[in-house]
């Protein structure tokens, strides 16, 4: 168990780390609706105790706070995103590290 807690540490740094340089991503390579919703969750307050779904539809779809009866857990999905758009905000999503983060 210890050893898969570190596998996946390191897994999460290495995309934090890869994340970091990698936008080299054209803007043009996303939707519209893509840069409203990442523009729109740059104004929005972080803080360590949130509890981050980052995704696509599936995960645009549901109201997570309002499940979880819990403010601290943030919808951050994009209906239509790809594994390009999930490395290019993540810089502005772990910009204050949340509790917990999941995609």
């Amino acid at each position: 168990m210890k050893y898969v807690i570190v596998f996946f540490i390191g897994l999460f740094e290495t995309g934090v780390a890869f994340a970091q340089e990698a936008k080299v991503f054209p803007d043009s390579l996303f939707s519209t609706y893509y840069h409203q919703r990442v523009s729109h969750f740059k104004t929005l307050p972080h803080s360590s105790k949130d509890i981050i779904f980052l995704g696509n539809s599936i995960t645009d779809g549901a109201e997570w706070s309002e499940m979880f009866d819990n403010n601290y857990v943030k919808n951050r999905g994009i209906s239509g995103d790809v594994s390009a758009g999930i490395i290019n905000k993540l810089d502005e999503v772990l910009s204050v590290p949340p509790q917990k983060f999941f995609y």
